[in-house]
């Protein structure tokens, strides 16, 4: 009876927390709790984003950026990269071998946190970023970029989401 009482409440759950949550990537990701709060001249913008729905091939990647636009300004937040398993590893070995070598020659525009696509795993994270304020962000939108990987001869997409 307990069980069939668990299932029964997960079951409702699942079904209610999509409609109170902004779906993104093709209806795979879920955003809420959207705050943004402005202090001492800085714009705070949190978001909690779960991936529970996210159908990612292992060795591949998406790559997750808020971007604040007006009609005339577009302001991107820091990113997150959501790598599959075997991503991952080729993620952490060159990781490995670019402390070994120290080049510091080559500069890369990187995503500010690499999160794993495992389903052992919580798959969610609380996303928080201060910028300092601009006049033209009182009438900005939030996107949620999602940009595919160019990966395994696969053409990437980007896909923005209000």
């Amino acid at each position: 009876m307990k069980k069939t009482f668990v299932r029964l409440l997960l079951l409702l759950l699942a079904f209610a927390y999509p409609a109170t949550a902004q779906e993104a990537y093709k209806g795979q990701i879920f955003v809420t709790n959207k705050q943004f709060s402005l202090n001492n001249g800085q714009l705070q913008v949190t978001l909690e984003v779960n991936y529970e729905g996210l159908q990612l091939p292992s060795n591949e990647s998406l790559t997750l950026t808020p971007v604040l636009r007006s009609t005339q300004q577009t302001l991107s937040l820091p990113s997150i990269q959501i790598n599959g398993p075997e991503m991952q590893k080729a993620y952490n070995r060159q990781q490995t071998l670019s402390k070994k070598k120290k080049r510091e020659d080559i500069q890369v525009s990187a995503p500010s946190v690499i999160l794993q696509n495992d389903k052992k795993n919580a798959r969610h994270f609380n996303y928080r970023v201060t910028v300092p304020h601009k006049e033209w962000m009182a009438n900005a939108v939030l996107l949620l970029r999602a940009e595919e990987c160019e990966c395994n001869g696969k053409q990437a997409q980007v896909y923005e989401d209000m």
